[in-house]
């Protein structure tokens, strides 16, 4: 049986509901904008355990990014030896805050087109680890200009990250 027999069967079922499958061009669109963030934030990860994983080696290997993110995010506020400019690597990481939010989010949601514009899409993800309740789902919007911004922006974040490595 091939899928698209039997997701016809599946449509014509009113007892269960269509599926929304990544066929279209857009939604892969959606996808490839996912994976490319996570792939800056891996860059990013790689770049945390290199300057932590002689300072913090129970961290650096074994925890998920966002409590690496707060264990350097302390050591600037502590000015560690590590950095020659703390305060520049805090201020970098104050500003990937909200992009490893959004990275954290839609590492666990799926995505859906919720309408097309002659601006754009309109991108809904979904994620159902922030809820307490069964039925009621975490969700969120993004744009097709918003997609392209939150790259372009953590890209640059990341590069000047990268930059400080060499510093001590």
């Amino acid at each position: 049986m091939n899928v698209q027999t039997s997701m016809s069967s599946i449509e014509g079922k009113p007892d269960i509901p269509n599926i929304a499958l990544p066929a279209s061009d857009k939604l892969r669109d959606a996808h490839v904008f996912r994976s490319e963030l996570i792939d800056i934030f891996s860059e990013i990860e790689m770049w945390i355990v290199r300057k932590i994983e002689k300072h913090e080696p129970d961290v650096a290997g074994k925890k998920p990014l966002g409590q690496k993110l707060a264990v350097i995010q302390k050591l600037t506020e502590n000015d560690h030896p590590i950095f020659k400019n703390p305060a520049r690597v805090r201020r970098l990481l104050d500003l990937l805050q909200p992009f490893a939010d959004l990275r954290a989010e839609l590492a666990h949601s799926t995505l859906t087109i919720l309408s097309t514009t002659q601006k754009g899409d309109i991108v809904v993800y979904q994620n159902a680890n922030e809820s307490n309740h069964p039925v009621v789902n975490k969700r969120g919007y993004l744009t097709t200009g918003q997609m392209k911004h939150y790259l372009k922006r953590t890209g640059q974040i990341c590069a000047q990250l990268k930059l400080l490595e060499t510093c001590k």
